[in-house]
C-alpha cells in the first residue's frame, strides 16, 4: 500500500512540474547530446589520414619521442629494421597579395614548410625496397599535405610544404597548434610485402621556428 502510495507521488509530481522537465530536456540534455555528436563526429572525421588516392589508414604505430644534439628524433623498431625521423625545423608561410585582371586582391599563404631527415637502421639482409609516404595532418581540421620518399641507411632530408596559419579554433574549447607527423612504410620481406603506418606527435618537439 505504502508502495502504491510513493509511486503515485512520484507521477503526481512528474505531471505537476512536466513543463519544467521538458524545457530541462529540450533546452540542456538536446544541446549537450548535438554538441557532443558535432564533436565526435568531426574529431572520427580527420582521424583518419590520406597519404594517396590509394593508401588511407585511422590505425597508427606510435614513434617514440627523444632528443639527439638537442634535435626531437622519433623512433620505432619494427623488428626488420628501426625507422628514424628527425626533426630539423620549421619555416612559417608568408603572405602574397594576388591581383585578377579586375583588380580584386586575394591573399594566399605561400613557402611555409616543415623540416624533416629520415634513416633506417638495422635492417635484416632480406628487407627490400623500404618506401615511406609522409604526411602532415591536424586533428579536427584538414590541413593535409604530403610527399614521399624512399628509405636508406644514410640520412637524407626532406619538406613538407604546409601553407596554413596556426593556431586555429575550429569548435569551441578545441586549439589546433600544429599538425602530426604520419609516415606510410612499405617493403619488402622475401618477396612479401608488408605496410605500416606510424604516427610522430609533433605537438611538443620543440624545434627552430623561422
Amino acid at each position: 500500500m505504502r508502495k502504491q502510495i510513493s509511486n503515485n507521488k512520484v507521477l503526481n509530481g512528474l505531471y505537476q512540474y512536466r513543463l519544467i522537465i521538458f524545457a530541462v530536456f529540450f533546452l540542456i540534455v538536446v544541446p549537450i547530446f548535438i554538441v557532443s555528436f558535432l564533436y565526435l563526429g568531426t574529431y572520427y572525421e580527420h582521424k583518419t589520414v590520406k597519404f594517396n588516392s590509394d593508401v588511407s589508414s585511422s590505425k597508427f604505430m606510435n614513434a617514440k619521442l627523444t632528443s639527439v644534439n638537442d634535435r626531437p628524433q622519433y623512433s620505432l623498431d619494427l623488428g626488420d629494421f628501426t625507422f628514424y625521423v628527425n626533426f630539423t625545423d620549421i619555416t612559417l608561410p608568408t603572405e602574397q597579395e594576388n591581383t585578377d585582371e579586375d583588380d580584386n586582391v586575394t591573399i594566399t599563404l605561400v613557402n611555409g614548410r616543415y623540416h624533416f631527415s629520415t634513416y633506417v637502421s638495422n635492417k635484416k639482409t632480406n628487407v627490400s625496397n623500404v618506401s615511406a609516404n609522409f604526411a602532415l595532418q591536424t586533428q579536427w581540421m584538414n590541413t593535409l599535405s604530403t610527399t614521399s620518399k624512399d628509405l636508406t641507411t644514410t640520412s637524407s632530408t626532406f619538406t613538407i610544404s604546409y601553407n596554413h596559419k596556426l593556431p586555429k579554433y575550429p569548435l569551441w574549447f578545441v586549439k589546433v597548434s600544429r599538425p602530426d607527423l604520419y609516415a606510410h612504410l612499405s617493403y619488402s620481406v622475401g618477396g612479401i610485402q608488408r605496410d605500416v603506418f606510424v604516427k610522430m606527435n609533433l605537438q611538443d618537439a620543440l624545434v627552430s621556428i623561422k
